[in-house]
């Protein structure tokens, strides 16, 4: 079953890995012989041999593309993070508002790239249509994406609708090239005739909304400063930001790389219980229990951050689930909701608690003001880091910062994975 539009002669057209592929986006959207009636499905060929010739003449252009132009980052950690947000947050650091990643005005020369989720040239799609919320224009000076219109739903189809030119007509052109040329039976005739007047008046109708993009673009081009770096290496832990002056930051997530060590500690946990390395499971129950501890101490932090935008301060002797609590329903109430907090006898309070109490245990410091029995000692922390109770802090982990976070969304994003049953962070188990 035939898929993709193709050559005029049946060949296979080229796909968004080919170099130049904008200005042969562009090509396909401002020059109506490029585009060929015939008789057999899909009843639009392609004419392989214009496009090279109209694309060796162009030097600047615009086009509506079918992907989306990015800046700031590298390709691989742009994409893995996009679809990371679609996925749910707490895998990686997330994307910044800051980061400017989608670009809005002129893009970064020695950091930027495309992204596409479609293939432009499947049928279905329709490439000799100007249509979209964004345009792109490039010359020899540089490239640049611009907002040019929304997307509106119009008899249960959707189109874009812009105050600076009508997308209407070319819209409605669209939907009768689907309803009357690709759906229904692939064998039946179709007039062709009237499928090169369609497309005939399409290019007219693509012809103003180009003009009215190249007008918007040259009305902003002279007010913009791009940015203008090599895209900065990051890790899942880190997220890019800009400091006043554009120039790149990175801003870490402490919560995430502690979650992750927590995580990787119990595996190896698990492994050396089942070779029973008795000293080797100890070592790793005692490090989970650090980790979760600093997990939690990182979260605390964060939403106090968030809350008053200052560091707090090592003289704050709040404890994490305090720190959550109030910065929580500080931010909660600043957006006009209600907040529920974490209070003693639930097991995602008294785990996190017990966690705090252990991990100074571990340093010689105490929390409680009983002694500590040196005799009882071993075999109680032993019993403190197993398997079964490290799950449970790591579970109890995840399920008090769902609890306070679940009331902040979505103005606030999770920093670790709170969905549960799920593989994350490789091929790590999340309890």
């Amino acid at each position: 079953m035939q898929q993709r539009f193709e050559g005029v002669n049946g060949e296979t057209l080229p796909d968004t890995q080919v170099s130049d592929w904008l200005r042969v986006e562009h090509v396909l959207q401002r020059f109506r012989d490029v585009w060929v009636p015939i008789k057999t499905y899909p009843f639009l060929a392609v004419d392989i041999a214009r496009i090279e010739a109209c694309r060796n003449e162009i030097h600047e252009f615009v086009v509506f593309a079918n992907g989306r132009l990015m800046q700031n980052m590298r390709p691989d950690e742009g994409g893995s993070r996009l679809l990371n947000v679609f996925m749910g947050g707490g895998v990686d650091a997330g994307m910044s508002p800051e980061a400017q990643v989608i670009v809005e005005g002129m893009a970064n020369p020695r950091a930027q790239w495309m992204i596409y989720f479609n293939d432009p040239f499947y049928i279905g799609m329709h490439p000799f249509a100007a249509l979209g919320t964004q345009y792109i224009f490039m010359d020899r000076s540089g490239s640049y994406q611009r907002s040019f219109a929304e997307l509106v739903t119009v008899d249960g189809h959707s189109r874009p609708r812009s105050s600076h030119v009508d997308f209407g007509p070319l819209a409605e052109m669209v939907r009768i090239f689907h309803a009357d040329y690709v759906n229904g039976p692939r064998d039946a005739p179709r007039d062709i005739g009237r499928l090169a007047t369609l497309l005939d008046a399409m290019f007219v109708e693509n012809g103003k909304i180009h003009a009215a993009a190249m007008k918007h673009h040259r009305e902003r081009e002279p007010l913009e400063k791009p940015f203008d770096y090599i895209a900065p290496t990051l890790t899942r832990y880190g997220r890019l930001t800009h400091d006043a002056a554009g120039q790149p930051r990175i801003e870490l997530s402490f919560a995430l790389l502690h979650y992750e060590k927590a995580l990787r500690e119990l595996h190896e946990l698990k492994a050396n219980m089942q070779k029973r390395d008795t000293e080797g499971a100890f070592f790793h129950g005692v490090y989970c229990v650090v980790a979760v501890a600093a997990c939690a101490e990182a979260i605390g932090n964060r939403l106090v951050f968030q809350q008053t935008m200052v560091h707090p301060h090592y003289r704050d002797k709040r404890t994490p689930v305090q720190k959550m609590n109030e910065a929580g329903a500080a931010l909660a109430q600043a957006a006009g909701r209600s907040f529920v907090p974490l209070v003693e006898g639930q097991p995602p309070y008294d785990a996190l608690e017990t966690v705090r109490d252990l991990r100074n245990n571990f340093m010689h410091a105490k929390e409680r003001d009983e002694e500590v029995d040196p005799v009882a000692l071993t075999s109680i922390v032993f019993t403190a880091v197993d398997e079964s109770h490290c799950w449970g802090y790591l579970q109890n982990l995840r399920l008090a910062v769902a609890q306070v976070y679940d009331q902040l969304a979505p103005e606030l994003a999770p920093p670790i994975v709170t969905r549960e049953n799920e593989k994350g962070l490789g091929d790590l188990e999340l309890p």
